[in-house]
């Protein structure tokens, strides 16, 4: 096994030790998208939104939030760990693709509980749009989460950028408002969600 391969599976594994990480890793897409997609999707048709594409996009908004909040906590939570390691001689590169690594394996948990949610609560309707477009939703994500760890490290004022950005991302992207205006091209999914929704 390669040396990334190693830290990185250490890495999931002490991020797994702490039960409250897998619970929120399934539960929170999960609920999201069994109690939230009919009340985004009543929103939609009255923003002039398309209802039931915004059921599918719910999936990746549940598995975004969910990936950016635990790579945010994957990278500015372990800030003295990581330090140690380098100063022991890890390379740093290693350590930066290990922690990638297991960034990706939590969005990749938290893209299949939304799915799997998704499946069961009203299935799914374009499966190749769905599946990919929700890992894609947790990817970027994911790097959302990381990014704002290396600026806020402070675990309140981070996971408030977080949601800030989630917010403005979800109410104002062209899901729910089923137009693209220029203004909200900047918005980090606003092409996956156009394509999502098959606009």
């Amino acid at each position: 096994m390669s040396a990334v391969g190693l830290v990185a599976r250490r890495f999931a594994a002490d991020y797994a030790r702490n039960g409250v990480n897998v619970l929120v890793l399934v539960l929170v897409p999960a609920t999201f998208v069994v109690v939230a997609a009919g009340s985004l999707g009543d929103a939609a048709s009255r923003l002039g939104g398309n209802a039931a594409a915004v059921a599918t996009v719910t999936a990746g908004w549940a598995a975004g939030f969910v990936s950016a909040v635990g790579m945010y906590f994957l990278v500015a939570g372990n800030r003295t760990p990581d330090r140690r390691l380098l100063i022991s001689g890890l390379p740093r590169m290693t350590l930066v693709l290990a922690r990638s690594v297991t960034g990706v394996l939590v969005a990749a948990v938290a893209a299949a509980a939304a799915l799997t949610a998704l499946a069961l609560r009203s299935g799914i309707v374009s499966p190749g749009r769905a599946v990919l477009g929700t890992i894609m939703f947790a990817l970027v994500y994911a790097a959302i989460g990381a990014l704002i760890a290396v600026l806020l490290p402070d675990p309140v004022n981070g996971v408030i950028a977080v949601l800030f950005v989630w917010i403005i991302d979800v109410f104002f992207g062209p899901a729910l408002t089923g137009s693209a205006r220029a203004g909200t091209r900047f918005l980090p999914t606003h092409y996956l969600s156009l394509w999502m929704t098959g606009q």
